[in-house]
């Protein structure tokens, strides 16, 4: 190997770093600047969801109370009009009024739910209403305690319709009444709770259906 000068030492070794600088630009920048550009955009996308979540815990402090509000008065509707109930239920409401009036159903019988068109309706919230048919034996003071009953009874139930025959000092009733509730697909089912749902009966019998 030729003995080099000082002079053609120094230019070899600047060739030989600007060989090294070509390579990195050529072969390693690129890769180096996507990933940078990928893991700036990712930033970019972290940030803009952090200050989404600010933004909500922003607008949720601010409108707090009227959440509240809203999740009460959520709850005084369903202790009203109980969402996702059904006849099982409407066996246990319809118990809990003939103890109120003391009185018992020879028959009875529930028929399935009638969707009652409301322009706010979807095809998953929407209320609707449970029909049930009764006979009772009774006399003329439990009939009007039925009406007085049904402005204060929860949950919520109307009188179709009532057809009487007079049988000595009582009258034999048949009536049709609806239990109503509404679908909420973000609700649960209604669930049954003993102590709530199962008023203490007032006739003395052991069974109100017979």
């Amino acid at each position: 190997m030729p003995n080099l000068t000082a002079r053609e030492k120094n230019l070899l070794l600047v060739a030989l770093i600007v060989v090294l600088i070509y390579s990195y630009w050529l072969l390693v920048y690129p890769k180096f600047n996507e990933k940078l550009t990928s893991l700036k955009n990712e930033y970019q996308s972290l940030e803009a969801e952090k200050n989404r979540y600010e933004s909500i815990i922003r607008n949720y402090e601010k409108n707090k109370n009227e959440i509240e509000k809203a999740k009460q008065e959520y709850k005084k509707l369903s202790e009203v009009i109980p969402p996702n109930t059904n006849a099982f239920f409407g066996v246990i409401d319809l118990r809990n009024i003939l103890s109120s009036l003391k009185v018992e159903t020879n028959s009875y019988m529930f028929e399935s739910e009638q969707k009652v068109t409301m322009e706010y309706n979807t095809d998953d919230f929407y209320p609707y209403y449970i029909v049930t048919r009764q006979s009772w034996k009774c006399d003329y003071q439990a009939l009007k305690n039925l009406i007085v009953l049904q402005e204060k009874f929860k949950p919520l139930f109307t009188i179709d319709s009532i057809l009487m025959a007079r049988q000595e000092n009582n009258v034999t009733l048949n009536a049709v009444l609806n239990f109503y509730g509404f679908k909420d697909p973000n609700a649960s089912e209604r669930r049954f709770d003993i102590k709530r749902d199962i008023k203490p009966q007032g006739t003395g019998k052991k069974d109100l259906f017979k």
